[in-house]
């Protein structure tokens, strides 16, 4: 699995310097960016392989709104900003837990549940 194209290389000075090279390599990073799976096996075993991939593959492509992270983000981010339904049903209001506005993410996770 590779990803190709332009913006799949960290070192833009670089990607751009390989772009204009003209080498034969490097001329995905002219296409847009895109991913590349390639398999190599008995057919069989590849239409696996390949299947397995693109299940994979597909979690980054289509977004899935209500994943546990982005969920647990939205109540953080509810709870930082004073909303009123920010609690709903976690128990918060009623635990006198008082949390500073720079207290970092990461730790307010932990009262969150």
């Amino acid at each position: 699995m590779s990803i190709l194209g332009k913006g799949s290389m960290r070192d833009k000075a670089k990607e751009e310097e390989l772009r204009k090279s003209g080498e034969a390599k490097y001329a995905h990073l002219s296409d847009e960016l895109h991913v590349l799976i390639e398999v190599f096996a008995p057919p069989g075993e590849a239409y696996s392989r390949m299947s397995h991939a693109l299940e994979e593959i597909k979690k980054f492509l289509v977004p899935d709104y209500n994943d546990e992270i982005r969920q647990e983000q939205l109540r953080e981010l509810s709870y930082l900003n004073g909303s009123e339904d920010s609690g709903r049903g976690r128990g918060i209001r009623g635990r006198g837990i008082r949390i500073a506005p720079t207290t970092p993410s990461r730790y307010i996770s932990s009262y969150l549940k």
